[in-house]
């Protein structure tokens, strides 16, 4: 009798080993700052390791989304109250499958480009997403957006 409950008390820590792991590897979300300015705007997410991202537009109102896959903001942190500036008149965000979903609430169109920087000292990394005024643009994930960097580069 004793072996068997051995056996299933390790089932079900596997068990629960696996349901628990995504939300375990998942990356935070530890802050996120507006940076406006005349030219760009940038919204910057601290974020506790690289992800993979999603940016795109959405009209009346003027929104920009960001998916972030695998990641979740810290448990003592909300977008909705991160302080907002500039052509950038709110934030909230929800859960997305295994990912996040942040909408940024524009003023007016902005064109979106998203670039990842890695921390240089090891501690996270930071998602930048720059808005500029322009043109909406369509659908681009992160991979579309890395060889694009900061404008100007």
């Amino acid at each position: 009798m004793t072996a068997r409950l051995r056996h299933l008390a390790e089932r079900f820590i596997v068990a629960l080993a696996i349901i628990a792991s995504p939300a375990l590897l998942a990356a935070t979300i530890d802050a996120v700052t507006v940076q406006p300015s005349a030219d760009v705007a940038r919204v910057v997410f601290d974020v506790s390791a690289r992800v993979p991202f999603e940016v795109f537009t959405l009209e009346n109102p003027h929104r920009i989304v960001v998916d972030l896959d695998s990641a979740r903001p810290r448990a003592d942190f909300s977008i909705a109250h991160a302080p907002v500036a500039g052509a950038v008149t709110g934030m909230r965000g929800g859960p997305r499958g295994t990912g996040y979903r942040v909408v940024i609430d524009v003023a007016q169109p902005l064109q979106p480009n998203g670039y990842m920087i890695a921390s240089a000292a090891g501690g996270g990394d930071k998602l930048v997403i720059e808005l500029r005024s322009g043109a909406v643009m369509t659908k681009r994930s992160g991979a579309e957006m890395a060889n694009t960097g900061p404008a100007g580069s």
